[in-house]
Parts: C-alpha cells; sequence; structure tokens
C-alpha cells in the first residue's frame, strides 16, 4: 500500500477530487481492511461505516462523512453482511461495528485494549441519518485532534486572516478569507471538548494558518493563553464553571479548558451530612465564585453564590472571540420550592412414498383390486401433489406471518430504544435541575443555619465566639479549652447522636498545646475545638477531609511511626485544606484509647 503522509493528502494536478467512501464487498476484503485497522504503520485515522440487514446503504450518510473528513481520515463502508461479520470475527471483543453503525479507528493499538477509544455511532433508522452522521464526523474530528495535539501547524501553510461568515453546530465554522476563499475551523481540531460556539462567533475576525488541500484553518496559534484568558477575573466575581469529576470530598471543575480548579468540601457546604454527588453531576455547568487569586490563577469557591448574582462572561480562548461558557437557562416552567431463526422444513404429505393398497390416515379405505395399476398411481400422485402443494401454501403462510411480525417486532423495539434514549435524555435535564434545585436550597438554609448560629451566639453574649477580644468564661485556660470543646460537642453533634457519639470522660492537655494554640495564627480556636470534637468522638476518622494518619519519624513511606516510651501512638489530623501553610493537629493516643492534645502546628512542622 503506498505511504501516505498523516492526516493531509497531496493534492493533484488541477481541481482536487472530492473524496469518496471506499466499499469493502466481500469477506476477503474484509480480512485485508482488519489488517490494516490492527496494523501500528497505519498513518490514518479510519471511519468505517455498515449497512444494516436487508437495506443497500447505510442510515449514516457515507458521502457527506467522507465530504467532511475525507482529507483527513479514510472512510469505508461495509457494503455487505459478509463483509460486516468477516470484519467483526477479526476484530477483538466490543471494537466490531456492524447493523448500520459507525466506529472510528485511530491510530496506533491502544484501542484494542480499550474499545471506547473507537467511539462507535449507532443509527437505527432514515430518522437518525442527520444526528448520527453528525456525531460520527464529530467523533473523527474528535480523534484527529487528539493526535494533532501536540503537532504544530506545517510551515508551509500561509498565515490568513478572515472573517466569520457562519457556524455549522456541533463542531464547524465557515471563513471568509481577506482573499475570497473559503475555510472551515474545526472545533475538536481547535480545543478538544468544546461546541464551535465556545471558540468563535459570526463576525469575529480569525487569524489562522490555512492548508488550501483540505480547505481548513488551524487557529491554534491564536489561542489566548490560560493566564492571559483569567487574568480579567477579579475576587469576588461570579463565572460559569463546567464541573470535570465531582468525589466524595472535593469537586473538579474546569474555569478555562486547559486550567481546572478543585474545590473542597468546606468551599462547597457547609453541611457534613450534604453528600457533594448528589449537588453536581459531571458535564454540568455551574456559577462559582472567585474566591482569592493566587499566583495571578483565580481559586473558585461554590457556597457563595446567589441566584441574582451578576454573572461575568466566562473566558474567551480567541481575540474577540465569545466566551467558552455560559450559564443554561433554568428548565422551562421552573418554581423553586425465541423464535428459531431458521425457515422451517415442509414434512412429508400425506401419501407420499405410501405402498399402493395401504391405508393412510385420513384417506378412507385401500384402494380397489379392479382398479388397474397406472390408474392408481396416477390417482395416487396427483392426490400427493395436491396435499404437498397445500402444505408449501400453509408453510409459505407461516413464514409470511413470522415476517411481517419479526418486522413489527424491530420496528417497535427500534421505537422502543427511541423513546428510551428521549426519556433518558429528559431525566438526566430533570435530574440537573434538581441538582440545582438542592444545590440552591442547600446554600439557602447552611446561610439562614448560619445565621441562626450566629444569632444564638449574640444572645449568650458572645461566650461561644472565641476570639481574642472576647471574655473567657473561665480564668483557667485548660478549662477554658475544655468549656470550648464541650461547647463545640453540643453544637456539632446532633441531639440524635450524642448517646452514640459522647464526649469521652477523659482526655488530656498536654504540656505545650495551649500555648502552641495560643501562637498559632490563621486558625480561629472555634475550628481548633470543632476538629478535637471529632477527634475525642472518633467522627474524624470517617471525614477524608481530616486526612487522619500517623506520624512516621522521617517523610518517606516506610518510615517507623512516633512513639512514646509510656507506647502512646502520634497522630495528625487536618485543621485546613487548600490554604498556604494549611494548619494540623497533632494528639497522641495512649494505650486504652485516652486521646492527649500535643500541639497546633503548620503544614510543614512534623514534629509530635
Amino acid at each position: 500500500m503506498p505511504s501516505r503522509r498523516r492526516h493531509r493528502r497531496k493534492a493533484d494536478v488541477g481541481a482536487p477530487a472530492e473524496p469518496t467512501p471506499r466499499l469493502v464487498q466481500t469477506s476477503s476484503d474484509a480480512q485485508a481492511l482488519a489488517r490494516e485497522l490492527l496494523s501500528e504503520e497505519r498513518e490514518r485515522p479510519v471511519v468505517v461505516l455498515s449497512v444494516p440487514r436487508d437495506h443497500e446503504s447505510s442510515h449514516i450518510d457515507a458521502e457527506r462523512v467522507a465530504r467532511e473528513v475525507g482529507e483527513l481520515a479514510d472512510v469505508v463502508v461495509l457494503a455487505s453482511q459478509d463483509a460486516a461479520w468477516g470484519l467483526s470475527r477479526r476484530l477483538p471483543d466490543g471494537s466490531q461495528v456492524y447493523g448500520g453503525a459507525g466506529r472510528v479507528y485511530p491510530v496506533g493499538a491502544a484501542w484494542t485494549l480499550a474499545p471506547h477509544l473507537a467511539p462507535l455511532t449507532r443509527a437505527y433508522s432514515a430518522e437518525d441519518t442527520e444526528t448520527a452522521t453528525r456525531q460520527l464526523v464529530s467523533d473523527a474530528l474528535a480523534v484527529v485532534g487528539r493526535e494533532r495535539a501536540d503537532v504544530p501547524p506545517a510551515p508551509e501553510h500561509r498565515t490568513a486572516w478572515g472573517t466569520v461568515a457562519q457556524l455549522v453546530a456541533p463542531s464547524r465554522a465557515l471563513v471568509s478569507l481577506d482573499d475570497g476563499q473559503m475555510a472551515s475551523v474545526m472545533a475538536e481540531l481547535t480545543v478538544a471538548g468544546v461546541p464551535i460556539e465556545g471558540i468563535v462567533a459570526v463576525g469575529q475576525r480569525v487569524e489562522g494558518r490555512h492548508d488550501p488541500d483540505s480547505r481548513l484553518l488551524d487557529l491554534r496559534d491564536s489561542l489566548v493563553a490560560t493566564p492571559v484568558a483569567v487574568a480579567s477575573l477579579a475576587r469576588g466575581d461570579v463565572v460559569p464553571v463546567r464541573v470535570e469529576d465531582v468525589a466524595d470530598d472535593e469537586v473538579r471543575v474546569l474555569l478555562h479548558p486547559t486550567l481546572a480548579r478543585t474545590v473542597p468540601r468546606e468551599r462547597v457546604t457547609s453541611n457534613p451530612a450534604d453528600s457533594l454527588r448528589s449537588l453536581f453531576s459531571v458535564g454540568e455547568v455551574v456559577a462559582a465564585r472567585v474566591a482569592w487569586i493566587e499566583h495571578g490563577l483565580p481559586q473558585l469557591r461554590l457556597d457563595d453564590v446567589d441566584d441574582d448574582d451578576p454573572v461575568v462572561p466566562a473566558p474567551s480562548l480567541l481575540p474577540w472571540g465569545p466566551p467558552w461558557l455560559t450559564l443554561p437557562a433554568p428548565p422551562v416552567g421552573w418554581v423553586e420550592g425465541r423464535a428459531d431463526d431458521g425457515v422451517p422444513g415442509v414434512g412429508v404429505a400425506p401419501g407420499v412414498g405410501v405402498a399402493p393398497g395401504a391405508v393412510v390416515e385420513g384417506e378412507g379405505e385401500p384402494e380397489p383390486e379392479r382398479a388397474s395399476v397406472p390408474e392408481r398411481a396416477a390417482r395416487g400422485a396427483a392426490r400427493t401433489l395436491s396435499l404437498t402443494v397445500d402444505a408449501l401454501r400453509a408453510a409459505l403462510s407461516r413464514e409470511s406471518d413470522r415476517l411481517q411480525a419479526s418486522e413489527r417486532e424491530r420496528d417497535e423495539a427500534t421505537q422502543r430504544a427511541r423513546d428510551l434514549e428521549a426519556r433518558l435524555a429528559a431525566a438526566d435535564e430533570e435530574l440537573q435541575a434538581m441538582r440545582t434545585r438542592l444545590r440552591n436550597q442547600t446554600q439557602q438554609l447552611n446561610k439562614e443555619r448560619d445565621a441562626r448560629t450566629a444569632d444564638r451566639r449574640s444572645a449568650r453574649g458572645g461566650r461561644t465566639e472565641f476570639v481574642p477580644d472576647a471574655v473567657p468564661a473561665f480564668l483557667d485556660v485548660e478549662e477554658q479549652l475544655r468549656f470550648e470543646v464541650y461547647v463545640a460537642w453540643a453544637e456539632r453533634i446532633p441531639a440524635s447522636d450524642k448517646a452514640e457519639r459522647p464526649l469521652p470522660g477523659e482526655w488530656r492537655v498536654g504540656p505545650r498545646f495551649l500555648s502552641s494554640l495560643d501562637g498559632i495564627e490563621g486558625v480561629s480556636r472555634d475550628k481548633v475545638a470543632a476538629v478535637v470534637v471529632e477527634v475525642l468522638t472518633g467522627l474524624a476518622k470517617d471525614l477524608p477531609g481530616r486526612d487522619l494518619h500517623r506520624l512516621r519519624t522521617k517523610e518517606a513511606g516506610n518510615a517507623p511511626y512516633v512513639t512514646r516510651e509510656d507506647g502512646a501512638v502520634a497522630w495528625r489530623a487536618a485543621l485546613q485544606r487548600e490554604t498556604p501553610s494549611a494548619r494540623r493537629l497533632h494528639y497522641w493516643e495512649l494505650p486504652g484509647g485516652v486521646i492527649e492534645l500535643s500541639r497546633v502546628v503548620a503544614h510543614d512542622d512534623t514534629e509530635p
């Protein structure tokens, strides 16, 4: 097979021919295609389309796919069932394509071990042609885009300016170049995972490298650097972000396609009972507030956003471009508050092969002996032929009924599949809406709870708001600490859980604990008291945010644990996370389980 340059072909002299799909008809041709797909020397992605049984063409528009991506990938159509099954038998499980579907096979062999790297698009009928064709084109361009991510534009492609004339959702824009030519911008080849309307807008001026062979305009050199794109965001701004991942104790969001921000639980909700997985879903676009700027990049929080807060536009990816993200509009009407596959054979008709003069069931008495042998033979043959024809007609009628029933079942199954997909899409939309409502209600309830707590503390004369200027309840500093811990336990542990998580009758304050508490800055005594309650009641072991672990003599993972001569074991719990010099609580667990508070330290202080 002649060598081909990756992702482009050399144009012939004169007008280049429009790319067309390659047809594979026979099992032997399919075997050759399988060798091509499995070869690690292949230089271009291959888009393979299949034809449904009893159809002459695929429900996916193969000609259009070839026009859209033929300069970047090979397009092949399995034009017969022999070809489809011949290819399927030679590909790894989970990576086949048949029954009217289409699949994109990247270069290399990684997809043979991870079939999801070769994306599959299904089409059940002609009604799916438009959607499935667009999806397959988008998948092909995404595969090409991943392979081109680290490949700079070819130096022979000249720089060209133009104006965006039209958007063809979800992945293409038409650009009128200043020299009168038309070029295309592909979203997947520009920024992965962002639709075209998040990259360019109609009327926008753009600059890129123009490939006259593929008529593509490469805008990657014009992309705004990430620090520059987010430089306009200031502390307090509310901006759209996209959820990338949700864990038990943190949410990972994209402020920019290349800038992920991790928001810990304490900047999402103040209620430890809230489930982050029930509040957020991957791919959802939500509003976040800029909490502070660190090294020129914003840090975010998700618990301090109200519905009526003004939202600043998300960063643009190109000069003069649109925001790459927009918040979705609220949902309409949203108010707060086995049959055998083979053809059955035809049985032997009555009378066939029966000796003359014998009784045939249902045929009465034997032929009289006075009839001549030729007469008897003629009448028997006629009767046999008539019965055989009747049996064949009955079998044909049964098969016709079965075929019609099978077609009805197929149509019903296709409709059920469409209905299920529609219901799934509606359920996903409703789930996101419910999560949005739940998140808003949770934030409102947390604010109301915090306000009530502040009111109660104010009513008690500030005795539980332990700030340096507050009047202590006890002159003895250890008694004051024990009082603060008791109040924190009373407020932190619900009434229904107090019997299960009582404050232990004995716990100790180490000789250096009170001095370390007075000398540390950046963390309130309320926070220290709350974490001490979690340690004393065993709650800290169940909270990932506490990062509870035993201290070691060195930072190495195999270093021995820190212990005392009396057998006490040193432990370390996080008071803060995601803040400079985050504070930690060190304590000893004595034989028998008694807790002795040791010190409050900065993150880098590992001394017990």
